[in-house]
């Protein structure tokens, strides 16, 4: 029988947090937008520059052969 109360308080609690976590993103939906635009704008670039991004590109772009 504890168990059951357990369990159930568990999966009650989870669900509030989902339903407080979905009310936040309702009430506020432009900061979650302006932070991850902000985090990308942080990273540095990944590609490589020059010539081997277009040699990349069209490697890439080629179907693979069987």
């Amino acid at each position: 029988m504890d168990f059951q109360r357990l369990f159930l308080f568990l999966i009650f609690s989870f669900s509030l947090i989902l339903v407080w976590d979905g009310w936040q993103r309702y009430q506020h939906p432009q900061e979650a937008v302006q932070q991850s635009v902000a985090a990308k704008a942080e990273l540095p670039g990944i590609l490589p520059k020059g010539s081997n991004l277009a040699a990349q590109t069209a490697i890439a772009q080629q179907p693979a052969v069987r």
